[in-house]
């Protein structure tokens, strides 16, 4: 979730759920089973060279590559927006729903409607937003795009390279630390174990 601190980190602005794909399911489970939907993240790192592209440890040892889409803040304050069924929304709202994919965008609208109705709000503003109970996985959709050969624990720690936009290092509870590079296959560049004790940061 992306926070902003001038409203006192409130409500998040926006975010994405980090869910199993075909190349990683997390601690071992097969996707289609319902237990674990989402993976849980304990570590992330954006690139200075990247602003597309970053990377989540995960508390099963996964590493995954993520996308997430450029936003822009400039719209006017004052601006209301609203569909066919005249549901009304601010600009903080509007910057949610333009980002979602349009399955998403109409079952977040839904659920806006919904709420709308029964509470007689005239406009739909972050609180509302967050109080109509969206699906989750439609107000956060995946992010998840590519995954790398697992750590044998949770990954607390993880670099960008400041000097090349796809190279990144990672440390685990396993005692390892890897150097990866998102152009090649799955597997580490570089592997080395420096220590049998725990790794918590690089």
């Amino acid at each position: 979730l992306f926070w902003r601190l001038s409203d006192k980190l409130k409500y998040p602005l926006y975010g994405s759920s980090i869910l199993p794909n075909d190349q990683y399911h997390g601690h071992g489970v097969k996707r289609n089973n319902s237990s674990y939907k989402i993976l849980g993240g304990v570590s992330m790192a954006f690139s200075k060279l990247d602003f597309v592209n970053y990377v989540v440890g995960t508390e099963g040892g996964g590493v995954l590559r993520c996308e997430r889409k450029m936003r822009s803040y400039k719209k006017k304050k004052k601006q209301i927006y609203k569909d066919t069924n005249l549901l009304k929304w601010d600009h903080e709202v509007e910057q949610v729903l333009r980002f979602l994919p349009r399955r998403s965008r109409d079952s977040v609208k839904n659920s806006m409607r919904k709420y709308a109705t029964k509470t007689g709000a005239k406009i739909i503003r972050l609180e509302e937003l967050y109080a109509s109970r969206p699906n989750p996985l439609h107000l956060f959709p995946p992010a998840s795009k590519q995954a790398f050969e697992k750590h044998g624990g949770p990954v607390y720690g993880i670099a960008a390279s400041p000097f090349h936009r796809n190279i990144f290092l990672t440390c685990s509870t396993d005692g390892s630390l890897r150097l990866y590079n998102m152009l090649r296959n799955p597997r580490p560049v570089v592997l080395m174990e420096p220590s049998p004790a725990y790794l918590f940061d690089v």
